[in-house]
């Protein structure tokens, strides 16, 4: 399959945890399938035949969605577990990780009925080794240093190494918030802004970004989202470069380059 794996585990796993949420309020006892094989050339829902496909579903005997839910269920922050349940973000994060590895999210479901989740993702080839030895290697840095906000700890971990490899240093921040906290208080200086769009807490990136601009002027921005919807121009944010998670280091490092070099 042509995807990040760490993605790929994380977009199960948001999938698995869905459905045994939606089993914990049934009586007796419910399962869960989880299968994976190539897809068929024509789906039930009517998309064409194309690119060899491989179809991985999370399927579950729970409750199952209404037709309202269903609608909204790959909307960010969106969710029925109530103050007490999760952030809202497990669906939408596998659509954003389906739609940026050029693939497919396909929600089959009905109230009573369970549900059955299938990513849909281009078959793979292995590249010739001259296609390897051709890809080109990270922009070194200068040790500049690189405020990263990220709220997902994984992928905020897996971020810094991947600045720190070329030569730049890291600054990190859990959330919007935190982020945010870091900017205002001034006590740090950096070079660049790596965040997130989309962040709990009422401090998304496009709002930090923002607030760096009023308060340091001149400091670039890069954004990042897994969310196909989400844009800039929507939101209203700071101009900058967005990059579409998950993205290669060779392309996150092309782009601290670029905007380092712009300054």
């Amino acid at each position: 399959m042509l995807c990040d794996p760490s993605q790929l585990e994380n977009a199960l796993l948001n999938l698995v945890l869905n459905s045994r949420d939606a089993l914990l309020g049934q009586r007796g006892t419910g399962n869960i399938m989880v299968q994976a094989g190539r897809a068929a050339e024509s789906d039930p829902e009517g998309h064409p035949p194309g690119h060899p496909r491989v179809e991985i579903s999370v399927t579950d005997d729970g409750p199952g969605m209404t037709p309202d839910v269903r609608q909204r269920a790959t909307d960010p922050f969106f969710t029925t577990r109530g103050e007490s349940g999760g952030t809202g973000l497990g669906l939408s994060m596998v659509y954003g990780f389906a739609e940026q590895s050029d693939g497919e999210l396909i929600i089959d479901t009905a109230s009573g009925a369970g549900t059955s989740v299938r990513i849909l993702l281009p078959e793979g080839e292995l590249p010739d080794e001259e296609e390897v030895a051709a890809e080109p290697g990270l922009s070194p840095g200068s040790g500049e240093t690189i405020l990263v906000v990220e709220d997902e700890t994984d992928l905020l971990a897996m971020t810094s190494e991947i600045i720190r490899t070329p030569g730049y240093e890291v600054i990190t921040a859990p959330s919007g918030r935190a982020g945010l906290e870091r900017v205002e208080r001034g006590a740090e200086s950096f070079d660049l802004l790596l965040t997130d769009i989309v962040m709990p807490g009422g401090v998304g990136g496009f709002e930090l970004a923002r607030r760096l601009n009023d308060l340091r002027p001149g400091i670039p921005v890069i954004y990042m989202s897994g969310y196909a919807s989400i844009t800039r121009e929507s939101l209203g944010g700071v101009p900058a470069p967005t990059l579409r998670k998950p993205c290669s280091p060779a392309d996150l490092s092309r782009a601290l380059c670029r905007q380092l070099e712009e300054r």
